[in-house]
């Protein structure tokens, strides 16, 4: 299959690590389509991305079919998948690898830099997020490293006067959103959460249901919060 060298994916690392689950712990129907992503409770919104990074992979062809690849990934013992999964991803992303060569000793602007040929351009952070979580899974980055998809953001030097008249700079950044006099605190910006009322809508009325229903809600839960809400690791000095 010809890969697209201007594209690279961008659904949540969970959603490919619950495909890859799937696969490996029960059953994945061939071909992989939306029906079988559905009855897998893979979000609504993921379904195309998913299917999307899958052929990007190697994993499933143009018409959703199982390759080689991800027969072997099914069958290979568990301490030799990660080793194949590292393959795979090296593969998939090879002009990335090209230019960082190792993702673990990369900065993350070295790798955002290797994503600038990439499109659409409004969705190379989560092809950066993919790709790191990707790397995380087949062992080629550390666990602790952070998995941030963008470089900081750079601080403006801003000229202020002494008592003496004398100009002096000072560093800061990007300004501040206003105080609120009683909590002292920054006010938050409003954020539109509609995404999660179909799923508080699916919540049984009889205060009752069974394991598979809620496990079910739970793993569709996981992959909108996945969607919509950015995770960091915490910063340590």
């Amino acid at each position: 299959m010809i890969q697209d060298t201007d594209f690279a994916p961008y659904t949540a690392v969970a959603t490919v690590k619950q495909v890859l689950d799937q696969l490996r712990e029960r059953t994945l129907p061939d071909p992989v389509n939306q029906g079988v992503l559905e009855r897998i409770s893979v979000a609504p919104g993921l379904i195309s991305r998913t299917i999307q990074t899958l052929k990007f992979l190697g994993l499933i062809d143009d018409d959703g079919c199982h390759t080689d690849t991800m027969t072997r990934l099914k069958r290979i013992a568990s301490n030799e998948y990660q080793e194949l999964l590292a393959e795979v991803v090296k593969g998939a992303y090879a002009s990335v690898f090209e230019i960082i060569h190792d993702p673990n000793s990369a900065t993350d602007q070295q790798i955002v830099d290797s994503f600038r040929h990439f499109k659409p351009e409004g969705q190379r952070g989560r092809m950066v997020t993919l790709f790191l979580g990707l790397c995380r899974e087949a062992g080629l980055i550390d666990e602790g490293r952070s998995n941030k998809s963008s470089p900081r953001r750079p601080t403006i030097k801003v000229a202020q006067k002494s008592v003496n008249g004398r100009p002096k700079e000072s560093s800061s950044l990007l300004p501040k959103p206003p105080i609120t006099p009683i909590e002292n605190a920054p006010i938050k910006p409003k954020t539109d959460h509609a995404w999660i009322q179909p799923l508080l809508d699916r919540i049984p009325e009889s205060g009752t249901w069974t394991f598979k229903e809620r496990d079910k809600w739970l793993n569709a839960l996981q992959a909108n919060l996945n969607l919509w809400i950015e995770v960091e690791d915490d910063e340590t000095n």
